[in-house]
């Protein structure tokens, strides 16, 4: 999503996540879904807070790939930034986070219990 003319985008790090964990009951990134449920009064900072940090890795990420070594410069959106924006902007740019976070925590697996085997062939023929 472009955000003050710049393509802003999400990444799910180690970083990320102990930061995110910091406004999570008892330190438990498992239960950022909490942090948005009840009271309204702190909502909009936790989500600012959340699109900025995944911002955030995103870009030093980013900059790390392409050599650069100096993370300290990357530009990213800050809370107070997310903060400023519309209500239309400011929902969408949280859906995408949230949507990135979701997508990145889940971990996809295949597992085979016997990988020589063929899909339809019974236990004796696979050991023939």
């Amino acid at each position: 999503m472009k955000i003050n003319g710049k393509e802003r985008n999400f990444k799910l790090t180690i970083g990320a996540s102990g930061e995110l964990a910091s406004i999570c009951p008892d330190g438990d990134i498992n239960r950022i879904g909490e942090v948005f449920e009840g009271d309204f009064a702190h909502i909009p900072t936790a989500a600012a807070k959340l699109v900025s940090t995944l911002n955030k890795w995103y870009e030093i990420d980013k900059a790390w790939q392409n050599g650069q070594r100096n993370i300290d410069k990357v530009d990213y959106l800050r809370e107070v930034e997310v903060l400023a924006l519309d209500i239309e902007t400011f929902t969408a740019l949280v859906n995408e986070a949230v949507a990135t976070l979701n997508g990145d925590r889940k971990t996809e697996m295949k597992v085979e219990d016997n990988p020589g085997k063929k899909p339809d062939a019974t236990d004796e023929e696979a050991e023939a």
